[in-house]
């Protein structure tokens, strides 16, 4: 279920760091001091990566997403999906 902006005022910090999915790879992290950063998680091949967005409520939640989903890195994936799939790439 994608993230609103009720339910991500509504976070709040704990002992540990933890994590929110909103959707395709985009998660919000909520630091033990109540700090809260956008991060898109993504894959190239087997080896997972993470990219930077911003801090909430600096980067709201519409512009963290067309940050994500948007990125030359994401488009780099799904070219790299693409050519895989048709046998194009390896990896």
């Amino acid at each position: 279920m994608p993230l609103t902006e009720t339910r991500l005022r509504a976070l709040k910090p704990k002992d540990k760091p933890y994590k929110v999915a909103d959707d395709r790879g985009l998660y919000i992290e909520v630091s033990p001091s109540g700090g809260k950063l956008w991060r898109f998680r993504y894959r190239i091949g087997t080896v997972e990566k993470k990219l930077s967005i911003g801090s909430y409520p600096e980067i709201n939640i519409k512009d963290a997403r067309q940050a994500a989903y948007e990125s030359p890195i994401q488009k780099s994936v799904m070219r790299l999906k693409v050519a895989q799939f048709c046998g194009l790439a390896s990896g």
